[in-house]
């Protein structure tokens, strides 16, 4: 029923009838034609509890549904604006999935999003098959061309229904009658010696899927070169019916998962493809990395995540590119929590959407009330396994409130990740200590203690200035570099002292490419050239707006590291090398004044 119509409380094509009395009544032209009904959405109504009572509001549908709603009626109804095949004038009635987005108050329904729109034969009872059934399968792949033709395109003495376990991949998904033709999966046979037969047909989407999963894992022309199945390739599909055949044409399904045969639809076996349901903390990759939260460096990321601010889970720039991670609860008390499941990048953006409406940042919308320690609601289905260092990755189908939880979940917690990862991917602050070490020995001492010798100790005899400032700025260079590759491969690049770094790093690699273009120093009574003044008020400029810059980047750097007592140390020593570098001023000058 259009939301207009429910709360007019009499149907707009027939104003004599109460909307929740009759709405069987109501006319599929009403419903789908009419601007008033189209744009004020839909809801599904639940039947009367006993006769004579009203129907009820029982869901909402959101934006997209309504969208959904409107394009199966097209396809089952009579209106001006169908696609002429349907037969229903009145009363449309459907069935729906979906999952609650809004619980709605005493004035509105629940609203959904829903996974499924469909016949209301399909109904409610999942042992029901029907359009909309979800299914599971394993079994070996199939190409139509090959069925049809009933033996097998490359090796026509064996029927293809008999010896399906024989048919190459390269003739799968390198032959355009193959592929065109698209994809089915078949049954094992129910005894020996009897065929294999056809259980589900893949819609145009999921034969795309299928021929890209082959190429990732078989042996044929325009394969990734990784696989190595050569022949009867095997799959585990999940999926939704979406046509129910006929007793030529087996149901066609659209995919929601492909993946190994080894998966299976057991449910009990983790691996791609497993649907997982997890309730807790929602953290980012670059606190937990660090090891201590951004925005409470004295508290450790897997100790107490509960006080990490939504501000800055969601606000600040490394935090957000770093993406997310669910942790599960301690499993003992004390205990750290574990790095459960990572989200894949859409999931990291309905993590920051969902954030943005539940949450107080700078960001948000407004409307939420939680500062600290978001925790969710997670559905989704693995799509990589991880490793020792890395959780799985998930595709999220839900993510939602916290009060949700598993337990009523479709999905259930009959899965978990075989790893409880307690621990960073990465060391992050040893990372941080080396790339500090260096860049204090490269930028910190050695770059500017040739460039003071270069400035005060030229009255030295056989050019002694410039054979130890070319030394010093060599190896100060090289550390910084190695110093400056450590940054670029594991830390974000957003934060203003990596931005000034990479301008400090781009002056100070140019110098000896500048040197190696220097116009010839005159000889002794000759004036230098106007080229060789421009050079060297270029070559020492560039040189000491760098030093500056760095000298600014470093104290940067240093209230960035993660422990506090890691902050103080860096900064005395930086303190003890600005001290060396005035000694340095002070012992050159001196010999300067002296000679």
């Amino acid at each position: 029923m259009d939301v207009f119509c429910i709360e007019r409380e009499t149907l707009f094509d027939n104003p004599t009838v109460k909307t929740l009395e009759n709405p069987e009544a109501h006319s599929v032209h009403c419903l789908i034609d009419v601007p008033s009904c189209i744009n004020s959405g839909y809801e599904i109504l639940g039947d009367p509890a006993q006769e004579g009572d009203p129907y009820f509001r029982a869901y909402r549908f959101d934006d997209e549904s309504n969208d959904q709603v409107v394009e199966y009626a097209k396809n089952v109804g009579v209106c001006t604006d169908c696609y002429g095949d349907g037969s229903i004038v009145k009363g449309l009635r459907a069935t729906v999935r979906g999952v609650v987005t809004d619980l709605g108050d005493e004035n509105t329904p629940p609203t959904i999003k829903t996974s499924f729109v469909g016949a209301s034969e399909v109904g409610c009872n999942k042992d029901t098959f029907g359009i909309g059934s979800e299914v599971c399968f394993e079994g070996n792949v199939m190409d139509v061309f090959c069925i049809e033709r009933e033996t097998l395109f490359d090796n026509p003495t064996v029927k293809t229904l008999e010896n399906p376990e024989v048919h190459s991949v390269h003739c799968l998904i390198d032959v355009e009658s193959c592929i065109n033709s698209g994809y089915e999966i078949l049954g094992d046979p129910a005894q020996e010696g009897d065929p294999y037969f056809r259980a589900y047909r893949f819609d145009d989407e999921s034969n795309e899927e299928f021929v890209e999963y082959a190429k990732t894992v078989g042996v044929c022309t325009d394969c990734y070169g990784e696989g190595t199945i050569e022949k009867g390739l095997r799959a585990t599909v999940r999926g939704v019916v979406t046509d129910l055949g006929d007793e030529s044409t087996p149901p066609t399904i659209k995919t929601s998962f492909i993946g190994s045969s080894d998966i299976g639809c057991g449910g009990s076996t983790f691996g791609v493809g497993s649907k997982v349901c997890i309730e807790g903390n929602v953290m980012d990759i670059f606190c937990i990395n660090r090891e201590t939260l951004f925005d409470n460096p004295t508290v450790k990321t897997l100790e107490n995540p509960e006080v990490h601010s939504v501000h800055c889970l969601i606000d600040v720039e490394s935090c957000i590119d770093s993406g997310y991670e669910m942790l599960a609860d301690p499993t003992e008390e004390g205990g750290l929590y574990s790095r459960a499941y990572r989200f894949d990048d859409e999931g990291n953006e309905k993590v920051v959407e969902y954030a943005k409406t539940v949450g107080v940042c700078t960001d948000c919308y407004g409307n939420g009330t939680i500062d600290k320690g978001l925790r969710i609601t997670v559905e989704g289905v693995v799509t990589d396994v991880g490793d020792e260092s890395t959780p799985p990755t998930i595709q999220t189908t839900f993510i939602g409130s916290s009060d949700i939880g598993c337990e009523e979940s479709d999905v259930g917690v009959s899965v978990a990740p075989p790893n409880q990862i307690t621990g960073s991917g990465k060391n992050l602050v040893q990372l941080y200590l080396i790339h500090g070490g260096l860049m204090l020995a490269g930028w910190g001492l050695l770059l500017p203690s040739g460039a003071i010798i270069a400035k005060l100790m030229k009255h030295r005899p056989d050019g002694w200035w410039f054979k130890v400032h070319r030394g010093f700025q060599m190896l100060g260079l090289t550390l910084a570099i190695a110093a400056f590759v450590i940054a670029v491969r594991n830390f974000n690049s957003t934060t203003n002292h990596a931005k000034i770094g990479i301008v400090v790093m781009a002056l100070g690699i140019s110098q000896p490419f500048n040197a190696l273009i220097r116009p010839h120093n005159p000889e002794a009574g000759e004036e230098k050239t106007t080229g060789r003044k421009v050079w060297e008020l270029l070559h020492r400029g560039v040189g000491w707006v760098a030093i500056c810059l760095a000298a600014v980047t470093i104290v940067m750097g240093t209230v960035l590291l993660p422990f506090p007592d890691q902050q103080t140390t860096y900064q005395i020593v930086y303190g003890v090398v600005v001290f060396l570098l005035l000694v340095l001023t002070g012992f050159c000058m001196k010999d300067k004044n002296s000679a």
